[in-house]
């Protein structure tokens, strides 16, 4: 079911994954109100971090973007706009997400794309949207939910440009 909060898009390829993350990454540049808190969520190899490399990129990450995967995160700064890529899928405990002190993180004025909220959900806030990565034939599918007025708001936007998703199922 698609509606003004939620979508759902077949993506076939990663370049379709790419053309998202750049469709989302220039509504956010459009209807900016910080912080911005993007969700990834699903298996490995689902397209989390294709997603938020092309989503990165867009926004004007010039610097190699490596994924937080081993590192937890990747932090970046365009225009005194601090970016955070965090990968919580090494974490074992929930409560290790307190240990190194990233609660606090969560609040500034900044753009955070998270891997694997699940891992520290109790502690994290609503994100403003939310994507569901699952593999589907041959491609993925992505399962997009906008928790927020923000998030609703940028839905809005992406549907009001008529941008060319035309990959929904």
């Amino acid at each position: 079911m698609n509606t003004s909060n939620n979508i759902d898009l077949f993506l076939p390829k990663p370049n379709n994954t790419d053309y998202f993350a750049n469709t989302l990454g220039t509504t956010i540049l459009i209807k900016n109100k910080k912080p911005i808190r993007i969700y990834l969520t699903g298996e490995i190899g689902t397209g989390k971090t294709t997603f938020a490399r092309s989503f990165l990129k867009t926004i004007g990450v010039i610097d190699k973007i490596k994924s937080p995967s081993y590192s937890i995160l990747e932090q970046y700064n365009i225009d005194n706009l601090n970016i955070y890529h965090f990968d919580f899928y090494r974490l074992n405990h929930h409560m290790e997400f307190l240990d190194l002190g990233f609660k606090d993180l969560l609040y500034e004025k900044a753009i955070f794309l998270i891997e694997w909220p699940e891992k520290t959900k109790e502690f994290l806030p609503t994100p403003d949207i939310e994507i569901s990565f699952q593999c589907y034939k041959e491609g993925r599918i992505a399962k997009v939910l906008a928790r927020t007025i923000q998030g609703i708001e940028w839905m809005k936007i992406m549907e009001t440009k008529n941008i060319n998703l035309q990959y929904l199922l």
